[in-house]
Formats: C-alpha cells, structure tokens, sequence
C-alpha cells in the first residue's frame, strides 16, 4: 500500500485486513491484509498514560470530627502527551467521611486512551 492524501500524503504500509463478502447466489470469499501503517511525520499513539500517586491512604480526624479534609496528588503522564490532566472523584481537598471512601481516577491523552485507577482514602477518629 502506499499513498494516502492529506496528512496521510506518502503513507505506506502492508499487512492483513480479513473482510469476509457476499455476492451473487452461492459467492462469498475472504480477503486478508495485516501490518503496520508508517505515515511521514505522524506518530501513532496506541499507549495510554500512566496515572501515579494512587495509593491506599489513611487519615486520622479529631475525636469528634465527622468530616475531614484529604489533599492527595494523582498524576499521569503520556509518552507522546507528557504530562496529562488527570480527574478523581472525589477531588482532592474533598471532605471525606469517617470510614473508607474509593477515590476513581482518570486521565485521557489526545489521542483518545484512556487510563484509569482506583484508591481507598480510610478516614479514622483518634480515641
């Protein structure tokens, strides 16, 4: 294969595509084609970013505090992108309940992979 217009203007590759076609009464065949895509200046990103900093955490609140505020850092990097946003839910700096709370993180890089991780913030009161 070679060719391609717009961006993909010099694209060449080979490889096996299996389509499977029908036709007339009693026809069908399959095609194959597999392999890469090298496109001149076009760097193809097929890994998703690496979240870090979600980790299990565990916090002490005063005696009788029935919320508490927990700052944690969560970020993630891609190997194209670099640094990418990342997104928790519940935020950093969020009030959390005494007891355990699951904190699910995301990130996304501009090519559309995704990335996520999940950590548990455990929320005591002092005794």
């Amino acid at each position: 294969m070679t060719g391609g217009s717009g961006i993909y203007a010099g694209a060449s590759g080979n490889g096996t595509v299996t389509t499977h076609s029908f036709g007339p009464p009693r026809f069908s065949g399959v095609d194959s084609w597999r392999g890469t895509l090298v496109v001149p200046g076009l760097r193809f990103d097929l890994t998703a970013p690496t979240i870090e900093g979600a980790a299990n955490k565990r916090i002490r609140a005063p005696r009788r505090a029935k919320r508490v505020r927990v700052v944690y850092t969560v970020t993630a990097r891609d190997d194209v992108d670099g640094v990418v946003p990342t997104t928790c839910s519940p935020r950093s700096g969020a009030r959390f309940a005494v007891g355990r709370t699951r904190v699910q993180c995301s990130a996304a890089d501009t090519s559309g992979n995704q990335a996520t991780a999940t950590f548990s913030v455990t929320v005591r009161r002092r005794r």
